[in-house]
């Protein structure tokens, strides 16, 4: 997930245009919407018998259809792939391998479709290819209203915008502001197995952008290990305070495959954080750092008072009962080899 702050996501979407709802606006009956992480559906994808693209294509198109059966309104969120990104840099750094491909209806499949998908330059152009052939397999449905994003890309039927978001996880919170934008009450539903996806919608909530009677809740997880995960819930259960601090954190905390503090996992970091007193001024720094960017500079040779209570916090994670400031807890660490 990237840094940019859900306060700025919901600021450029109040100022576009708010038209994406209003061929369903003024219904009666509470709207059911499901937002679905399109390269994730394609991900979970086997390709059996598929000879060609064209097949895959076809497949993907009536893999959506079955999980749309039931919904009113339908948003399918394709990633968006940047060459010259961080997020692209990161995702070729962790790649074993690369292969660049020519998209066309006829392309023989030869590969997995992991190795399909392992060249970012190829992705976006799968993704203009399955995104149009979704617009034209549900033309003909009146019983759906459908959305599709990729590239830059908002299309509906008779509908086009344009966005500047570059992965779904920022683009799905940004389609369910879309879906409640008229005021219409709706049941929201978030199809994706990535959990990073929920805190972007626990933040809209507890930051009040969305609000009851609205229903919102991510179906997530494979099998036997699927469910439904209700954001007001959690949201009531974890505190607001928390939840509108989970994004800064969870960029201050790193992942465990990389960019993390040494020896300190991410369970360990959700623990702590989960265990923090509501009133702690940690969880107010999380929050400005989830908004942008925070003052760090030394005031005569001190850290300001917001980053002391983020030393705190590191401290006690390394030792609840050892240093309290970064130098010792370094010294300490170094005088034990531990790093």
């Amino acid at each position: 997930m990237t840094s940019q702050s859900l306060q700025d996501i919901h600021q450029d979407f109040i100022e576009e245009d708010l038209t994406q709802s209003d061929s369903i606006e003024g219904a009666d009956a509470t709207i059911k919407v499901l937002i679905i992480d399109a390269m994730a559906v394609l991900q979970c994808m086997k390709k059996n018998t598929m000879q060609t693209l064209s097949d895959l294509q076809d497949a993907f198109n009536k893999r959506i259809q079955n999980m749309v059966s039931g919904y009113d309104e339908v948003r399918v969120v394709f990633d968006r792939y940047m060459d010259q990104s961080l997020k692209n840099k990161t995702r070729q750094k962790r790649a074993a391998t690369s292969v660049e491909y020519e998209i066309h209806p006829d392309m023989k499949l030869t590969m997995s479709i992991k190795d399909l998908l392992s060249a970012s330059s190829t992705k976006k152009k799968l993704t203009f290819m399955l995104g149009e052939g979704l617009l034209e397999y549900f033309s003909r449905d009146s019983s759906i209203v459908l959305f599709v994003l990729y590239d830059t890309f908002i299309k509906g039927h008779g509908f086009q915008q344009v966005h500047t978001h570059e992965e779904a996880d920022t683009l799905i919170p940004h389609q369910v502001l879309a879906s409640v934008a008229n005021g219409t009450m709706r049941e929201i539903y978030v199809w994706s197995p990535d959990t990073d996806v929920l805190l972007p919608l626990l933040d809209l909530v507890s930051c009040g952008h969305i609000a009851s009677p609205t229903h919102l809740k991510l179906i997530t997880g494979k099998g036997t290990k699927k469910r439904e995960i209700d954001v007001f819930e959690r949201v009531q259960a974890i505190g607001y305070r928390k939840c509108q601090g989970l994004l800064g954190f969870h960029n201050f905390s790193g992942a465990d495959w990389g960019g993390k503090f040494v020896g300190i996992t991410k369970k360990t970091w959700a623990n702590a954080y989960l265990k923090l007193d509501d009133n702690d001024p940690a969880i107010q720094c999380f929050k400005e750092l989830g908004e942008g960017s925070i003052q760090s500079e030394l005031i005569n040779d001190e850290l300001p008072i917001k980053v002391k209570a983020l030393e705190h916090v590191v401290c006690h994670v390394y030792s609840s009962t050892g240093p309290t400031t970064l130098p010792s807890l370094i010294w300490e660490h170094y005088f034990d080899q531990k790093i």
